[in-house]
């Protein structure tokens, strides 16, 4: 049987770091209302509707009003941010041109909308709405809850039942809705609807009298704006009738290739602290830092050595002692004395004279046995004792001449 040990959970770690380098999950930085998500605010099942219809059909995440691009229905459904100035510009210029916006407000969204260019505003007057709505559905399925509790039949609450249960509760907590797109009423779900402020405004659908989605012919193209982007969610799409709504609000003229969803406006909305980190712009450096990150920890998660430290201490080097001497004396200026036990050491060593005073026949011994000289061998002990009484002697030539002295004995070593 073979042990797990700590070196396979960090060789685990460095891997799926180094898959995420080749595999991201498209969309994850975004909101749950994208057309990535596949939860019930998601518009994943729209994109795929209609991409059915029309091949191609894409998405934009870079930018909202890109440069020479060729767009023929651009769709923007329940954004994270609304448009700046510049960018409801660009989108009007393109619009001008001949393409085709499909614009949806958040369901209940934060605040007032107003898009500028096209003279047509969101107003979101019920603020409390998305909080009563919550309210009646915790309500609905509480209820629910205690129904099914009450049956002594459990096989009788099926998928499809629940899916049913489901649509009928999401069928309740709309509003009848007015329109002559499709036959057969329709429950629209939001809080907002649509003040228009210029003519030649096609309201196709309204709630209560107010208009929640309105088309406009804007220059070559045309501009759709709906109050509600829940009409394009996942969840609406379960329901034939709203599914059907909501394709025919996109094609009012047909639908024009390519369609663009927007994600964009999603991406940079929403409020990230590390998720900047992972844009797909940053995303490599951030997984090889990740990476560096991991080694680094593996690396010092191994022991290397004993495992105590030696009780001996380690001893210094004789080398060490003699440096600290030298400095010593050099910043003395303790030189002649360094000297002067350089000589006596040397004169005892060779059975020469005393305390360093030499004689004739002791200098040329000492010549005779360093194969040096005898002016030479003169010349030096002359020096040396000059400078042992000197006054004010010199460091550099006292470190000459120990350094030549200790050259005549190491050749009288070696013939030794």
């Amino acid at each position: 049987m073979r042990v797990w040990r700590p070196e396979s959970g960090w060789l685990v770690v460095a891997g799926l770091v180094l898959l995420l380098g080749v595999w991201w999950l498209p969309g994850s930085e975004t909101l749950s209302s994208d057309s990535f998500s596949v939860t019930h605010g998601g518009k994943k099942a729209f994109f795929k509707l209609l991409r059915a219809f029309e091949a191609e059909t894409g998405r934009e995440q870079e930018h909202l009003a890109a440069p020479n691009r060729s767009v023929g229905t651009l769709l923007v459904l329940g954004p994270a941010r609304y448009p700046t100035d510049k960018e409801w510009a660009r989108l009007a210029s393109e619009v001008a041109d001949g393409m085709t916006l499909v614009f949806a407000a958040p369901a209940f969204g934060p605040m007032d909308l107003d898009l500028k260019p096209f003279g047509i505003k969101v107003a979101f007057p019920e603020k409390q709405q998305r909080r009563i709505e919550k309210t009646d559905e915790t309500t609905e399925d509480h209820a629910g809850n205690q129904r099914a509790e009450a049956q002594p039949d459990h096989d009788a609450h099926t998928g499809q039942q629940a899916a049913d249960e489901f649509l009928a509760r999401l069928r309740r907590r709309g509003q009848p809705a007015t329109t002559d797109l499709v036959s057969e009423p329709v429950n629209w779900v939001g809080s907002g609807h649509l003040k228009i402020e210029r003519s030649q405004v096609d309201v196709l659908l309204t709630v209560s009298q107010q208009p929640c989605v309105a088309r406009l012919v804007y220059g070559h193209g045309i501009v759709i704006v709906s109050s509600s982007d829940e009409i394009f969610s996942n969840a609406a799409m379960l329901d034939h009738k709203r599914a059907t709504l909501a394709y025919r609000l996109v094609e009012q003229i047909g639908l024009q290739a390519p369609i663009v969803f927007d994600e964009s406006l999603n991406g940079s909305g929403v409020p990230k602290v590390f998720g900047t980190l992972f844009t797909p712009t940053l995303r490599p450096v951030t997984l090889q830092l990740l990476l560096l990150l991991v080694l680094f920890g593996w690396a010092g998660s191994q022991r290397f050595g004993p495992a105590a430290p030696s009780i001996d201490k380690p001893r210094r080097s004789i080398v060490e002692h003699a440096e600290a001497l030298g400095s010593l004396y050099y910043r003395s200026g303790a030189g002649a004395l360094v000297l002067s036990r350089w000589l006596e050491n040397l004169t005892w060593e060779l059975r020469l004279g005393s305390k360093g005073m030499l004689q004739t026949r002791d200098l040329e011994m000492l010549a005779r046995s360093s194969k040096t000289p005898l002016e030479e061998v003169r010349e030096l002990m002359a020096s040396a004792a000059h400078e042992i009484h000197h006054p004010q002697p010199s460091n550099a030539v006292i470190a000459r001449l120990i350094q030549r002295l200790a050259e005549v004995r190491a050749r009288i070593s070696r013939r030794r």
